[in-house]
């Protein structure tokens, strides 16, 4: 009996993902089509949405209220992972093939991509969409890029030409964000992994003393990386800490270099410091602040929300349809954050995100075309992932093959078609 069970919600689900989006309403004779309709009918979709930031599940149960209240086709369950491993379990979850969808940064989609048996297993529905505010267009998938900005009175200083230099990093995090400005030096072949490859201690080993503020404990005070920061350990660095705080790293000498994100750049550059600073290129040149288009270390991908391959067609349609035009009733919660927190900038969703910008092609969703080649390229190195072909990839399971009306057609006109309605009847 379960056997049946497990099978009856896969054809129905498979049979919903063809019929209960108008994108992917089949071209069948009617008398068919009405017997789909009538053995699976489209109820809502329900998805585990898995969160794993403390503010974040009270955002969740708040959104699966007001859908269920909305008449909606979206049946949201909410699954808290804060304690449990954090954005990594959510999207290990994802991967797993269950129905579940979670919110992940451009760091975590590119581990979730390397991590997967096969890197399209794991697909970006809807991206983060901000306001069109500083120099970043609405719908480009881009929050902001990373820029090295140079001490005054250091014109001579060339990228090429960094190894032993002081530098400040706004913050720590595994696999963060930090990660994107170093991963250039890798990609040029600057650091070498030979003895170990890390990725912080590669950093620290081709760097002077220097400093990257770390509020996990992970980095040893006494490293180089850390001589730098205002208390000469990177542990409860506070002063130096964030993006300002690497400006304020440069500002006093302890760095020459802060590679932090444009907005905090461009939020010095009117100031009576602003007209000194220039920014680091990749020609080994300086510019102005101003000059940032043509001299950057990479974008920084928005946030995506992602989900697992075998999820239905339709069933991916709906998702988008209901997140990214959300009812009225859930327009006041989505992009809320001073509801749940007084402090953090995301809950679920960042702050300054307006809207959702909606995925349409297979080939936009896929994690690699969602982050950018150059992005991946720049990690990879940094992780002495040496070449994408190199990882197994694994066929998709042939039950996962009904993609279209015709085979499910084919299915119902089969032995095993009829063994199918039986069990739908039952």
């Amino acid at each position: 009996l379960q056997i049946l069970s497990r099978v009856k919600q896969w054809y129905q689900r498979r049979v919903r993902g063809l019929l209960c989006s108008p994108v992917y309403m089949p071209d069948i004779p009617m008398i068919q089509l009405l017997l789909l309709l009538l053995l699976s009918p489209c109820s809502a979709l329900e998805v585990i949405w898995c969160v794993y930031r403390p503010a974040d599940i009270g955002k969740c149960e708040d959104l699966a209220i007001a859908y269920s209240q909305g008449g909606t086709s979206l049946d949201i369950k909410c699954e808290d992972y804060t304690n449990k491993g954090g954005a990594e379990s959510c999207w290990t979850r994802v991967l797993d093939g269950r129905n579940t969808i979670t919110v992940i940064d451009a760091p975590e989609i590119y581990k979730a991509m390397r991590a997967a048996t096969d890197e399209s297993s794991i697909r970006v529905a809807l991206g983060e969409d901000y306001d069109g505010s500083g120099k970043v267009e609405r719908g480009s998938l881009i929050h902001d890029y990373w820029v090295g900005v140079v001490a005054g009175g250091r014109s001579d200083l060339k990228v090429s030409e960094m190894r032993g230099e002081r530098i400040c990093l706004p913050e720590y995090e595994n696999y963060g964000a930090w990660e994107t400005a170093m991963g250039y030096f890798a990609w040029r072949g600057w650091f070498d992994p030979s003895e170990r490859c890390d990725p912080l201690w590669t950093v620290t080993r081709y760097f002077g003393n220097s400093c990257l503020p770390d509020r996990s404990g992970a980095i040893p005070d006494h490293w180089k990386i850390c001589a730098a920061c205002s208390k000469g350990t990177c542990s409860g660095e506070s002063l130096y800490l964030g993006q300002r705080g690497a400006l304020t790293c440069l500002s006093s000498g302890a760095g020459v270099v802060a590679f932090v994100h444009l907005k905090a750049a461009l939020s010095v550059y009117d100031s009576p410091e602003g007209s000194t600073l220039k920014l680091l290129c990749r020609d080994d040149s300086q510019s102005p602040i101003d000059g940032w288009s043509g001299c950057n270390f990479g974008a920084v991908r928005t946030a995506g929300l992602v989900y697992n391959s075998n999820m239905a067609a339709g069933d991916v349609s709906t998702l988008q349809r209901e997140l990214a035009n959300p009812p009225v009733n859930v327009q006041n919660i989505i992009f809320n954050t001073e509801k749940y927190s007084l402090t953090e900038k995301k809950v679920i969703f960042s702050g300054e995100v307006t809207s959702l910008h909606v995925l349409q092609s297979e080939e936009s969703r896929d994690p690699r075309t969602y982050l950018g080649e150059e992005y991946v390229a720049h990690k990879d190195a940094l992780h002495c992932v040496t070449s994408a072909a190199a990882l197994q990839v694994l066929s998709a399971p042939a039950l996962h093959c009904v993609t279209s009306a015709a085979a499910v057609l084919q299915v119902l006109s089969a032995p095993v078609g009829m063994l199918l309605m039986i069990v739908l009847l039952v």
